[in-house]
């Protein structure tokens, strides 16, 4: 059974990096937002306003390697939590690659330029807010781990329920697009786009189900 002492042993002498963790994860859940108001542009065919939310996602992510190098080194150079130090860099490596899938995704937008029909456009929309959710709460998890492990359990199931939302609207818009009569490169393109959308999900469902093993870890 964890201790008082030990469900926070992540602050004293650690706070610092405490607080470079909870800017990592401020930079997920801005990059989360900033996908879906970018993608919301793309099909408005907003394309000022689409090239910004891509120049910002790419910020957001360099700023999110940045700070990544800076815990590694710090978890490490410091010898900081030594019990659960692999546990924190898997969680950090897995979260990584929600960010970066983010800036990619928005990229092949960019560079294929696949064109959705507007009947459809509230459905992508409805998937990328599922994404959306998917992160926030796989995020808000992480931050619990950090502060009130106990509570990571209940972040980790909403988790997995936005992503089992996001497969939902995915089936239906793969549906939509192959009984439609559109040409296959068409078809093809469409379908390319909306599963790598929900990909994103699938990889912070992923960081979810770890974080939970790693708190499940910090309590017996």
């Amino acid at each position: 059974m964890a201790t008082s002492s030990s469900r926070s042993w992540f602050f004293g002498r650690t706070r610092a990096l405490t607080r470079q963790i909870d800017e990592y994860l401020d930079s997920i859940t801005q990059g989360a937002i900033v996908f879906h108001r970018g993608v919301d542009k793309y099909l408005r065919e907003d394309e000022q306003g689409f090239q910004a939310k891509l120049a910002q996602l790419a910020e957001l992510e360099h700023t999110g390697d940045s700070l990544k190098r800076r815990i590694q080194t710090e978890i490490y150079s410091e010898m900081l939590i030594p019990e659960s130090r692999g546990d924190v860099l898997h969680l950090i490596w897995h979260l990584d690659e929600v960010l970066d899938n983010l800036k990619r995704k928005l990229q092949t937008l960019d560079l294929t330029r696949p064109r959705f029909p507007s009947v459809w456009h509230e459905d992508l929309l409805e998937l990328v807010v599922a994404v959306k959710d998917t992160i926030d709460a796989t995020v808000r998890g992480a931050r619990a781990y950090f502060r009130d492990v106990r509570s990571v359990r209940d972040h980790v199931q909403q988790a997995i329920f936005f992503e089992s939302e996001s497969d939902r609207v995915e089936h239906r818009l793969l549906h939509a697009i192959y009984g439609s009569d559109l040409p296959p490169f068409d078809k093809a393109a469409l379908r390319e786009a909306v599963e790598d959308t929900s990909y994103i999900a699938n990889l912070a469902e992923d960081a979810a189900d770890h974080l939970l093993i790693y708190a499940i870890k910090r309590t017996i």
